[in-house]
């Protein structure tokens, strides 16, 4: 529910007060609701601001705490002291020290901005943009976005960078320098039987859950079909009884093997409250639902599925008090890999080698050697410890953290599974433990109820979505008002608009997500993972390439007008 913001200066006057931090308010709150009050915190000449605070928000005079459910420790606020690694970030100073800590994966994406006299950190970017005054484009945005649907490891503005997970930074306002010691979790396989892995896991889980401060009525749990949220429910349920929500289309919920369906039946099984909330396209303009998405999630990730009721279901949790809501991703491991190109894809990285269009373009140049030196895999790492290191340094913090802004724009969020103990012990299991999710999984078969697991998901498909007609009305629209933009060049939206004309007279296909799910539930494992070994290369879905192209152009002009506000 809450966006944070820390802003110190060298010298002179602090930019933050009280109508500054209500006009950035304001400005980024979604159009369906209105935010609570914002708190702002002077402390020592580091000024800190929450925006859209819930009730149980942990702060005091020289600190605050936010992310998760972890208790920090009583001693959290004061610099230099040792603090209970959770689930949580920590932003803390003294006359000397501002000190801020990442939470272990970075899901909370923590942005920030340093220059000769000033340091902004903050969980927005835009609020980034309205603090400079001015915005300065980040060129790497265009391919990232638009050959994989997210920013990647870049902010809008080029002058913004990220702090990355399990890192401390440090800055000394005497003679203003910074320090930043990161210490990403590493491969660390440690020997055990599997019933030592499954006992190890288990108390990692339950001495983790212990430390955990929150109110059942104050928060929800986001259950599907699927095992990653049926064995959070399985612990958390030792430890208080969660109200449990799902979401998906209105039809789901009386589908057999959906994971609208079996979510229901877990909740009976437990006995414990269950909402079920419908995400089916909202009456409302395609334009008005497309600009709350962005509004929400600032651009930075694609995935609409989910969203096209206009945000109904975060509204209602929002006017209804909900303080946040409990998400189970999990890092204990992925699916099978078998190629270099199948580890990137695994993660959401998609270079133009694997594109099939018959032009080249310049918006469409994201190769190798535009890639971070760190995405490149080590001599000594196999596929599964690659495919693992990136997971955790490049689709949590970039993936998932975009997925988690579109929802604290209402509620705050919580990742148990990314608690700092629990990530570090998934770390020591092996590969064959880690791959398919294989030692989780039977974790779970030790205290899990018998109850079958769900095939299908209960929202539509992104590809579904994006091809409904009077969403493709809208892209065409949109595509054809784009004239000498700075970001997308003529020739390559005319050449869109060509594709997207003669697909019109193509007979409708399957998405290649529907196609999957259906292959690897009908098709021998090793069969699938002998097809993942086939380098294919691909067209990009054209309504999907048209809807980036949306987000980009649009999400620039936003910055580019809140550069302006406080001028």
């Amino acid at each position: 529910m809450s966006r944070f913001l820390l802003t110190v200066k060298r010298s002179g006057e602090q930019k933050l007060t009280p109508e500054v931090v209500k006009l950035i308010s304001d400005t980024i709150q979604p159009d369906n609701i209105k935010y609570n009050n914002p708190v702002l915190i002077d402390s020592k000449g580091v000024q800190y601001a929450a925006i859209n605070p819930v009730a149980s928000l942990r702060y005091s005079e020289s600190g605050i705490c936010f992310g998760g459910l972890s208790h920090p420790g009583d001693e959290w606020d004061r610099v230099g002291s040792e603090f209970k690694r959770g689930d949580i970030v920590i932003w803390r100073n003294d006359q000397q020290w501002l000190e801020v800590l990442s939470d272990p994966v970075a899901v909370r994406t923590l942005w920030y901005y340093l220059d000769d006299e000033q340091f902004i950190m903050s969980t927005s970017q835009r609020a980034i943009s309205m603090l400079l005054g001015d915005f300065e484009f980040n060129k790497q945005a265009v391919p990232w976005m638009l050959q994989c649907g997210s920013m990647g490891p870049n902010a809008w503005d080029k002058r913004v960078h990220y702090l990355p997970g399990n890192s401390v930074l440090k800055l000394n306002r005497l003679n203003w320098s910074v320090d930043i010691v990161s210490d990403p979790l590493k491969a660390n396989v440690i020997e055990r039987t599997e019933a030592e892995q499954i006992d190890m896991l288990k108390e990692t889980i339950n001495g983790a859950f212990s430390n955990f401060e929150y109110k059942p009525e104050e928060w929800q749990l986001a259950l599907s079909g699927g095992y990653d949220s049926r064995t959070l429910l399985c612990f958390l349920q030792q430890f208080a009884e969660p109200h449990c929500l799902t979401w998906g289309i209105k039809e789901a919920v009386n589908m057999p093997a959906n994971d609208a369906f079996v979510a229901k039946k877990l909740a009976d099984h437990f006995n414990l409250k269950h909402t079920y909330y419908e995400t089916n396209v909202a009456p409302e303009p395609v334009d008005t639902i497309f600009k709350r998405f962005l509004i929400c999630g600032e651009g930075r990730v694609d995935h609409i599925s989910g969203y096209m009721d206009g945000f109904a279901i975060w509204k209602r949790l929002f006017e209804n008090g909900v303080h946040g809501v409990i998400r189970a991703n999990q890092g204990f491991g992925q699916r099978h890999v078998s190629s270099e190109m199948d580890v990137k894809r695994c993660v959401g990285i998609r270079l133009n080698s694997e594109l099939l269009y018959t032009k080249k373009f310049d918006e469409l140049n994201l190769s190798e050697d535009n890639l971070p030196e760190w995405v490149a895999r080590k001599n000594n790492e196999t596929l599964e410890v690659w495919r693992d290191r990136l997971y955790y340094n490049f689709r949590i913090p970039f993936i998932h953290g975009g997925l988690n802004e579109l929802k604290v724009a209402y509620t705050e969020v919580a990742n148990p599974w990314y608690t700092y103990n629990i990530v570090k012990k998934a770390h020591e299991l092996p590969d064959d433990s880690r791959s398919q999710k294989t030692m989780f999984k039977k974790v779970l078969h030790t205290i899990g109820p018998d109850i079958d697991f769900a095939k299908y998901p209960a929202i539509e498909f992104a590809h579904e979505i994006l091809h409904k007609p009077q969403i493709k009305d809208f892209l065409i629209g949109y595509l054809k008002g784009i004239k000498n933009s700075e970001l997308l060049s003529d020739e390559f939206v005319n050449y869109v608009l060509s594709r997207i004309d003669k697909e019109k007279v193509r007979p409708k296909r399957f998405s290649k997500r529907a196609i999957a799910i259906f292959v690897r539930q009908h098709l021998p494992a090793k069969l699938v993972k002998f097809l993942r070994k086939v380098p294919v290369t691909r067209d990009l879905d054209d309504y999907t390439l048209a809807f980036r192209m949306y987000l980009l152009v649009e999400m620039v002009q936003i910055l580019k007008k809140d550069s302006s506000l406080l001028k």
